[in-house]
C-alpha cells in the first residue's frame, strides 16, 4: 500500500501510518496541516484527504493535487449544462459558484488507499 502527501510547492513525500495499516485522525490532521478534513474519491479508487476549510483559510493552490482530482470529472461548464437540462426544465434556477479556473485543491493533500482510513 502506498500513501503520499502532495504539497502546494510540488513536493511529494511518501508516508506510512504509525501503526503500519491505517491513519489515525490525528495523523491526517498533522499531514494535511488542518483541524477539519474532507475525503474525496479519486478516479482510480484511491482517496484524497484535504483541508475542509482550506479555501476559507486562504491556503495556497495545490496544482498537482488539483489536476489529479480533476481526472475523470466533468468541467464546470459541462456540469452546469447537465444541471440546467435536468433541473432547469423543472423550473429550478441553476447557479454554479465556481469556475474551471478555481483551484480544485488547496493546501496539503494526503493520497492513499481507501482501507488506510477507518
Amino acid at each position: 500500500m502506498s500513501a503520499y502527501v502532495i504539497k502546494p510547492s510540488g513536493e511529494i513525500t511518501d508516508v506510512m501510518p504509525k501503526n503500519g495499516s491505517d491513519f489515525s485522525l490525528e495523523e491526517m490532521y498533522a499531514l494535511v496541516e488542518c483541524d477539519c478534513i474532507e475525503i474525496v474519491h479519486l478516479h482510480d479508487g484511491k482517496i484524497m484527504i484535504v483541508d475542509e476549510d482550506g479555501r476559507n483559510n486562504r491556503k495556497p493552490p495545490n496544482e498537482i493535487a488539483g489536476n489529479y482530482y480533476k481526472i475523470g470529472r466533468s468541467s464546470v461548464a459541462e456540469s452546469k449544462a447537465r444541471l440546467e437540462k435536468e433541473w432547469g426544465a423543472k423550473g429550478f434556477a441553476v447557479f454554479v459558484l465556481t469556475s474551471d479556473d478555481d483551484p480544485a485543491i488547496v493546501g496539503n493533500a494526503l493520497v492513499c488507499e481507501k482501507n488506510m482510513v477507518k
